[in-house]
């Protein structure tokens, strides 16, 4: 019984990982972020903090620290756990002084993220380097940052106790969507679907920013 709940369970996850790659070649090729919350880290909003889940097989929270100019620096929920823990570290390193004798504090590693210590015209900076990205932080928009800790803590339990529920709405549309050949007819087949609920967010956001999209 064991081993035909496993060879299922495999025959399961390869069918929508095959579903999802079939979706994936013919209609986008950038993993979709749903449920977002944006949080502006200065007074013009020109850099913030956004939370979401990024709808894939598996699903997965992310954060990101974004500017206008369309720079993104994704951390996972560890590494931003990581990152606000060491805050009381962060922070006086962000005030020293540059005199003579006396050195930029050295670079500290959190995960796959890289914390630089420097000054800009004399205002303390903190450089956030990760393999594909990298975002500047005045010591002003930090403190924004580390004030966001329990709102952002917040939402990563929300969003982590759903990811199983998007999955499997994900794997159910990716199911419509491969029997449907006409792709202008998409998201209307998916709407008239009969497990398609108007009042769910996850459904309406899967359908509008996923499928929905031309």
């Amino acid at each position: 019984m064991t081993i035909w709940k496993t060879e299922q369970t495999r025959r399961y996850y390869f069918y929508y990982i095959f579903s999802y790659l079939i979706f994936f070649f013919r209609y986008r090729a950038k993993v979709v972020r749903i449920l977002e919350r944006r949080y502006p880290l200065t007074v013009t909003g020109y850099k913030y903090l956004t939370v979401g889940i990024d709808v894939k097989l598996p699903s997965v929270v992310t954060i990101v620290l974004g500017d206008c100019h369309g720079k993104e620096l994704s951390l996972s929920p560890t590494v931003w756990s990581e990152l606000v823990g060491k805050k009381n570290v962060i922070l006086p390193l962000l005030q020293y002084e540059e005199t003579k004798g006396k050195r930029t504090p050295p670079p500290m590693y959190i995960g796959d993220v890289t914390l630089r210590f420097g000054r800009i015209n004399s205002i303390p900076m903190l450089r956030l380097d990760s393999s594909s990205s990298k975002v500047t932080l005045s010591k002003s928009t930090v403190l924004n940052l580390f004030n966001l800790e329990y709102c952002v803590n917040r939402l990563i339990s929300s969003f982590n106790a759903v990811t199983d529920t998007i999955d499997k709405k994900f794997s159910r549309l990716l199911n419509i969507a491969t029997n449907v050949n006409d792709s202008t007819k998409l998201s209307r087949t998916m709407y008239e679907n009969e497990s398609f609920d108007r009042n769910d967010i996850i459904d309406c956001e899967l359908i509008a920013l996923i499928f929905g999209q031309n």
